[in-house]
């Protein structure tokens, strides 16, 4: 019972690893992207981002291929979702809606094994299925870049996120990725900040609850 117990351990942190070792993408499939570059030409590919890893993909004939000459390119956008290159990474651009401020922020997804259905519909550890993540062609169901949770067959996982939140105070750039440091950010206003996201429910660790906050701080420090 000892040895089963152990082998069950580690089959669960083997998949868990196994799970990471690939991307994990922003967008449920690769879509139609507007590249614009610094020479003011555009052009369209099938595109996605993987917000584990920090690299854009898109898509040539049945293969998606990492995008290498960032260095080039201005914006990438998906409608109204606007992506630009910072380094090795991308940020998505977010205009706040009551305060009109803009915040960049730096996708870093993670899926948590947290088990397998069990014969109740429960997740359950004692049973370790093969994970499927559609050859990685952001396909699998139940995701996208704002889902918590969804399931691989039998396979109950958690998506989280460890974002890093880029802001402009008093011309200085400053980032934040959970509510303490919000609160650093912005300090004449931590205690009405904090009763405002505990009357509210908002976690930092949610994007809608992340930009609502960071938009109440914007709009009360511009009064």
């Amino acid at each position: 019972m000892k040895r089963l117990s152990i082998f069950l351990a580690l089959a669960a942190l083997l998949l868990t690893a196994s799970a990471q070792t690939g991307p994990i993408f922003l967008f449920e499939k690769f879509t139609p992207a507007k590249i614009h570059f610094k020479n003011r030409s555009v052009t369209v590919s099938s595109m996605n981002y993987d917000a584990s890893g920090g690299k854009m993909y898109f898509m040539q004939q049945d293969n998606f291929m990492e995008l290498t000459n960032a260095a080039a390119i201005d914006t990438i956008a998906w409608g109204d979702r606007k992506f630009v290159p910072q380094g090795r990474r991308f940020h998505e651009v977010f205009r706040l809606e009551q305060s009109g401020s803009t915040v960049c922020v730096d996708w870093l997804l993670k899926d948590v094994h947290l088990g397998s259905k069990g014969a109740l519909g429960l997740p359950t550890q004692a049973k370790v299925e093969n994970l499927k993540l559609g050859d990685f062609t952001g396909e699998a169901p139940g995701f996208d870049g704002y889902t918590a949770q969804g399931t691989y067959d039998k396979d109950v996982w958690k998506r989280k996120n460890d974002n890093t939140y880029y802001l402009k105070l008093d011309g200085k750039n400053k980032k934040v990725k959970n509510l303490k440091q919000l609160c650093q950010a912005f300090p004449s206003l931590a205690a009405e900040l904090r009763q405002y996201a505990q009357r509210e429910k908002l976690d930092m660790k949610q994007v809608p609850d992340a930009l609502r906050l960071l938009d109440f701080c914007f709009s009360r420090s511009q009064r």
